[in-house]
């Protein structure tokens, strides 16, 4: 999948944890980097399950890619490892 889903818009993390997701634009937006979340998974439990290809997309401008990855790096290294 091409990074950009969006023109002017760059996907800096991809998953199916919403909770993740909402962290992630949390350290982004505490760093001054405008950031969206585009949410393909539907709240129904079921609709989940159906189309595994659904995912949740953090985006960031184009102009800002680059900072947002190093500091999203930079935060997964200090991160203890979970047992």
């Amino acid at each position: 999948m091409a990074p950009e889903i969006r023109k002017g818009w760059n996907i800096v993390w991809e998953g199916m944890d919403e909770f993740k997701a909402h962290l992630i634009k949390g350290i982004l937006e505490s760093n001054e980097i405008p950031v969206v979340i585009y949410n393909q998974l539907d709240s129904a439990y079921m609709i989940r399950y159906l189309h595994r290809n659904a995912t949740i997309k953090v985006l960031v401008p184009e102009q800002y890619y680059s900072q947002a990855i190093d500091l999203l790096s930079s935060v997964s290294e200090t991160q203890e490892p979970s047992d």
